[in-house]
C-alpha cells in the first residue's frame, strides 16, 4: 500500500513538528587540530606549486644569465702605498704641511683618502695619460656603448637649463643691462662662441671626474698604515696605468703642496715681520720717553738710591725699635722689683765692693755687741761707717737705675726718628713703584714685540732652509701589475644570487598564495581537522570520460574513476553497518558549494548499488537546480510528475517513482520548482515518503542541493539515515566544512563521511593512487580487452 498523502489546507508555511524543528546546541565538540606545519607540508606545498616556483625562478636565472654575457669584462689593478702621520726630518724644523696636533690618527687618515679621492688629483691623472682619448676609459669613443646617448642627452638638457636660466635672468635685468648686453653680443660673437666651448669642456671635464671617482676604489689595509688604490677598467693595461699614475701623480702633488704651502707662508710672514718691527720700534720709543718724564734710571734695587736708602733706614728702624723693646722691658723689670738682685747690680764692681766692707763691718760690729753696748764708741763707729756704706749702696743702685731709664727713653727716641724719616722714604719708594708699573707695561710690551719679531724671523729662515729638503711621508710599496682575470661580472655568483633569489621569491610565492587559499588541501585534513571520515577518494577523469560521467561506473566500469567509486560504496556499507545493526538505508548527498561533483557522485553510487543486485532509489531532491532528471528522465521517457507534485499532493507515489534503463535502479524526479519549498521537504508527507521507500527499497539516494543559503539540506538530513558529504581539494573551503558539520549536528542529521570527489592525482598524493589503482587496472582483463587508460587525470 501506498502512504495517504495529506493535502496542504491552504498556501501559508506548514508548521515544523517539534521533532523536526533544529537544535541551537551543537551536540559533538571538535577535537583541536594542530595546524603547524610540517616539513612533509612544506615539500607537498613546493611539489603542488612547483611550475610557480620554476617559473620565477627561471624570471630570475634567465635576465641574470643574458646580463652577464652582455657586460663587457672588467678589469682591477691594485696598487699599495705607506702613509705615515709624520714624515722623516733632514732638518729639526717643522713643516708647513704636517698631521696637526689636534687631528687623530683615523681622522688624518680619513683626509690623505678623500685627497686620493678628490677632483683635482682626479683631473691631473687624466691629462697626464689622456684618458679622455682612451676607449677603456671614456665611453664616449665606444660607439655601441649606450653611455653615448645618455651623455648626449645630458649636455642637451644642461644646454636647455642654462638658456631657460638665462631667459629667467634677462627678465629681471635693467633696461640698461639689455641695451650693455645686446650691444656686447652683437659686437662680440666669437667671444660668446668661445663662452659656449668652455662650458662645453667644463661639463666633460665633470663627466670624466666622476667616472674617475666611480672606477678608483681607496681603503687602508686594517692594523696597517698602508693604503690599496684599486682602479676597474675594460683594457687591463690601462687599469694598471691609472693606478700607477695616481700614485705618482699623489706623491708629486703632496710635494707641490708642500712648495706651495711654503711660499705662501713667506709671503705672509715676511708681511707679518714688517708689521712686528714696527711694533717694536713703536714701543720701545713708548717707553724711553716714559722713562725720561718720570726720571727713571733703573728699577734695579741695587742701582736706585731711593730702593738702597730706604733698605738702610729699615734695617736701622728695626734695630732701634728692637733695642727700645729690650731696654723698656729692662727698666720695667728692674723698677718694678728689687733693684739689688738685678744682674748689672750683681756685675758692678763699685756695688759689690761696698757691699763687701758692709758685711765686713757688720761682722766686727756684731763681734763687738756681744761684750759692749751699742754706746760704746767702737760700736758707735762701726755702726756710723755701715750706715754710710749702705747710703752709699742705695745711692749706686739708684744711680743704676736712672741710667736705665736713660738709656729706655734714648732708644725710645731714636726709634720715633728712625720711623718719620722712613715713612719719608716708603712715600718716595710708593710714588717710584706707581711709576715702574706703567714703565714695566711697556717694557713687557717691548719683550713681547721683540719675541714675536724674532720668531718670525727664524721661522722665515727656517722655511728656507726646509724647501726641497723634505723627504716625504708617502712611500711605495707596490706598483700595480696588469690583471689577467677580470672581476665583473662574476657569472657564478651572480648565477647563484639569481638562482637562489629566484627560489626564494618563488617559494615566497608559492607560500603566500597557499597562505591565502582557504579551502582544503589535503585530504587528511577533513578526518583531522573536522572530524569527518573519509568513505573515499575519486580522482579526477579525462575529457572523454567527462563526456559520460554520470554513467561512468556502467559503460566503463575498469577506469580508475568507477573503481574509486566501487570502493566508496564499500566504505559507506561498512560505516552503515557500524551506525544500525539492521543497517542504513537511505541517505543524502550533498556538498557545500556547487561543482563539487555531488550529482555525479549520487548518480554512480546508485548504479554501483544496483549492479549488485541490490533493490536501488535515487531521488532528485534538489528542487531549485535539478540534475537528474537531464540523466534519469530522458531514459525513462517519463518526465510528467515529480517529488514536488506528490509533496503538494497531486500525484500518488506510484505515479512518481520511475523505472531506467539500468536494472534494480529506480527515479524520483524532483518536478517543478515552487515557492514553497521548505515547508515541502519540512512536510509530514515527506517523512512518510522516506519511510516508505526505506521499507520497499534497499538503498535510497537522494540528491539534495549544496549546502548554503537554503535549508533544504538541513530540512532534509533529519529525515534521513545518514548524510553524505562531497568535497573537492582545492575548491571546498574549510569554514564551508566546518560550518557544514556543526549545522548537521545542530540539526540532528547523522553525517556518515566525505567522499572526496575530482583528485588530481599528479597534484594530490598522485604516486600513491597511480600505484594502488593505475597500474593494477591497465591489466588485461578476463574478456580479452586491453582497455586503455589515460595517464594524466
Amino acid at each position: 500500500m501506498y502512504p495517504q498523502l495529506n493535502k496542504p489546507e491552504s498556501q501559508y508555511p506548514v508548521m515544523v513538528p517539534d521533532n523536526q524543528m533544529l537544535s541551537t546546541e551543537i551536540r559533538e565538540a571538535l577535537l583541536h587540530y594542530d595546524t603547524s606545519p610540517t616539513l612533509s607540508d612544506f615539500l607537498e606545498i613546493i611539489l603542488r606549486r612547483k611550475w610557480l616556483i620554476i617559473g620565477v625562478f627561471f624570471l630570475f636565472i634567465v635576465p641574470a644569465a643574458v646580463i652577464n654575457f652582455m657586460i663587457k669584462p672588467v678589469f682591477q689593478a691594485t696598487g699599495s702605498i705607506e702613509i705615515n702621520p709624520q714624515s722623516p726630518k733632514v732638518t729639526k724644523f717643522e713643516n708647513i704641511i704636517s698631521n696637526p696636533i689636534g687631528m687623530k690618527t683615523d681622522e688624518y687618515y680619513l683626509t690623505q683618502l678623500e685627497l686620493l679621492q678628490s677632483p683635482a688629483l682626479a683631473r691631473r691623472v687624466i691629462d697626464r695619460l689622456d684618458l679622455d682619448k682612451k676607449d677603456g676609459f671614456n665611453p664616449e669613443l665606444d660607439k655601441k656603448n649606450e653611455t653615448k646617448l645618455i651623455w648626449r642627452l645630458a649636455n642637451r638638457i644642461m644646454d636647455l637649463k642654462g638658456t631657460v636660466m638665462g631667459m629667467v635672468m634677462s627678465l629681471f635685468q635693467p633696461a640698461t643691462e639689455h641695451v650693455k648686453t645686446a650691444g656686447v653680443a652683437a659686437g662680440s660673437g666669437e667671444q660668446g662662441e668661445r663662452r659656449e666651448k668652455s662650458l662645453a669642456e667644463i661639463r666633460f671635464e665633470k663627466y670624466m671626474e666622476s667616472l674617475f671617482k666611480a672606477r678608483l676604489a681607496v681603503e687602508i689595509v686594517p692594523d696597517t698604515s698602508i693604503v690599496q688604490i684599486k682602479f676597474d677598467s675594460t683594457d687591463p693595461a690601462l687599469s694598471a696605468q691609472v693606478v700607477n699614475g695616481l700614485i705618482e701623480e699623489y706623491i708629486s702633488w703632496q710635494m707641490d703642496r708642500r712648495i706651495e704651502a711654503a711660499k705662501a707662508a713667506k709671503q705672509q710672514l715676511e708681511k707679518q715681520i714688517k708689521l712686528a718691527r714696527t711694533d717694536m720700534e713703536k714701543s720701545e720709543s713708548e717707553m724711553n720717553r716714559y722713562a725720561r718724564e718720570k726720571g727713571i734710571v733703573s728699577l734695579d734695587g741695587r742701582l736706585n738710591l731711593v730702593y738702597q736708602q730706604l733698605e738702610k733706614i729699615n734695617t736701622a728702624l728695626a734695630e732701634a725699635e728692637a733695642e727700645r723693646i729690650q731696654k723698656g722691658e729692662f727698666y720695667k723689670y728692674t723698677e718694678g722689683s728689687d733693684i739689688a738682685s738685678s744682674p748689672l747690680v750683681l756685675q758692678n764692681t763699685l756695688i759689690q765692693s761696698l757691699r763687701q766692707q758692709y758685711i765686713d763691718l757688720t761682722g766686727e760690729y756684731e763681734k763687738l755687741r756681744v761684750f759692749f753696748k751699742d754706746d760704746y764708741p767702737s760700736v758707735k763707729n762701726l755702726k756710723a761707717k755701715m750706715i754710710d756704706i749702705g747710703k752709699k749702696i742705695d745711692a749706686e743702685q739708684q744711680r743704676l737705675l736712672n741710667s736705665f731709664k736713660n738709656d729706655y727713653l734714648a732708644a725710645e727716641k731714636k726709634e720715633k726718628a728712625l720711623l718719620t724719616t722712613a715713612e719719608e722714604k716708603k712715600a718716595l719708594a710708593l710714588q717710584l713703584n706707581d711709576y715702574a708699573s706703567r714703565y714695566k707695561v711697556l717694557e713687557r710690551e717691548v719683550e713681547i714685540n721683540k719675541q714675536i719679531f724674532q720668531s718670525l724671523l727664524e721661522r722665515s729662515k727656517e722655511i728656507d732652509a726646509n724647501v726641497g729638503t723634505d723627504l716625504g711621508n708617502i712611500k711605495i710599496v707596490d706598483l700595480a701589475s696588469m690583471p689577467l682575470r677580470p672581476v665583473k661580472p662574476k657569472m657564478l655568483r651572480n648565477l647563484f644570487l639569481a638562482a637562489a633569489l629566484g627560489l626564494m621569491a618563488g617559494c615566497g610565492l608559492a607560500f603566500f598564495r597557499e597562505y591565502m587559499d582557504r579551502t582544503i588541501r589535503r585530504i587528511d585534513e577533513i578526518s583531522d581537522r573536522h572530524m569527518i571520515p573519509i568513505l573515499g577518494v575519486l580522482p579526477l577523469v579525462s575529457k572523454e570520460e567527462a563526456k559520460r560521467l554520470d554513467t561512468l561506473v556502467r559503460v566503463s566500469p575498469a577506469s580508475l574513476f568507477s573503481e574509486a567509486v566501487r570502493a566508496a560504496k564499500a566504505s559507506v556499507q561498512l560505516a552503515c553497518a557500524r551506525q544500525r545493526e539492521d543497517g542504513v538505508k537511505s541517505f543524502l548527498v550533498t556538498g557545500t558549494t556547487a561543482g563539487e561533483g555531488k550529482t555525479t557522485i549520487a548518480s554512480n553510487l546508485a548504479q554501483a548499488y544496483a549492479a549488485t543486485g541490490a533493490k536501488v532509489l535515487i531521488m532528485d531532491a534538489d528542487l531549485r537546480r535539478p540534475r537528474l532528471d537531464w540523466v534519469f528522465a530522458r531514459q525513462s521517457g517519463n518526465g510528467h510528475h515529480g517529488l514536488s507534485h506528490f509533496l503538494n499532493g497531486v500525484c500518488s507515489v506510484e505515479q512518481i517513482i520511475q523505472e531506467t534503463d539500468v536494472p534494480n535502479l529506480y527515479y524520483i524526479p524532483s518536478g517543478p520548482a515552487s515557492s514553497r519549498l521548505a515547508e515541502l521537504l519540512a512536510s509530514s508527507n515527506m517523512k512518510k515518503l522516506l519511510s516508505y521507500l526505506s521499507e520497499n527499497f534497499d538503498r535510497v539516494i537522494l540528491d539534495s542541493p549544496p549546502f548554503g543559503v537554503f535549508a533544504d539540506v538541513l530540512l532534509l538530513a533529519g529525515q534521513v539515515d545518514a548524510v553524505i558529504l562531497v568535497t573537492a581539494l582545492g575548491r571546498t573551503h574549510r569554514e564551508d566544512v566546518r560550518i557544514f558539520r556543526s549545522k548537521i549536528v545542530e540539526a540532528r542529521g547523522h553525517l556518515l563521511g566525505s567522499i572526496v570527489n575530482k583528485l588530481d592525482l599528479n597534484r594530490y598524493n598522485g604516486s600513491y593512487y597511480q600505484k594502488h589503482y593505475r597500474s593494477y587496472y591497465s591489466r588485461r582483463y578476463d574478456h580479452g580487452e586491453n582497455l586503455p587508460v589515460k595517464q594524466d587525470f
